[in-house]
């Protein structure tokens, strides 16, 4: 099976784009009930990062924090979104990268 990599890519970047809208209701769940994942949201960010690096892409981040940084969110958010994923990670069923 030949795979078309600028399909892929697409894909990928478009992925993106709805995984900062992820990371944004994240920061605004509810604490008490939540209905969005900050596990999933890193993992989306961290399989991003290492296809994209593996397809010989060279990316402005490199991880999560960096991430955060260049699509706009500040270091406040990020520590949230963090405090939310290690809360959410002792529970969560499923592969955490």
């Amino acid at each position: 099976m030949n795979i078309d990599i600028n399909k892929l890519k697409y894909i990928l970047n478009m992925q993106l784009f709805e995984t900062v809208r992820l990371i944004e209701n994240v920061l605004q769940d509810s604490e008490d009930d939540p209905h969005y994942s900050a596990v999933t949201a890193t993992n989306i960010v961290k399989c991003y990062i290492e296809i994209m690096q593996g397809l010989g892409e060279k990316l402005e981040f490199n991880d999560v924090e960096s991430f955060f940084e260049k699509t706009g969110f500040t270091k406040q958010d990020y520590l949230l979104f963090e405090e939310k994923r290690i809360k959410e990670s002792k529970d969560y069923c499923g592969e955490q990268y």
